[in-house]
């Protein structure tokens, strides 16, 4: 199963800095991934204007 949900990017005003706002519903889905204060890579396909977010795998295996 895919979780897809269109969301916006926000914009610092104080900073050339972008923000994802994930929603609670898809967050809260049992499916999802990513955890708080997880360690992320991010990829930007410039080819095929796409992001994608990974999960870091730690020395520890977590």
């Amino acid at each position: 199963m895919v979780l897809k949900k269109s969301i916006k990017l926000h914009k610092s005003k104080d900073a050339n800095t972008q923000y994802l706002v994930i929603p609670a519903s898809v967050v809260n889905d049992s499916q999802y991934p990513f955890k708080n204060k997880k360690i992320l890579e991010l990829e930007v396909n410039l080819e095929k204007g796409t992001v994608t977010l990974e999960c870091v795998k730690s020395k520890k295996g977590d």
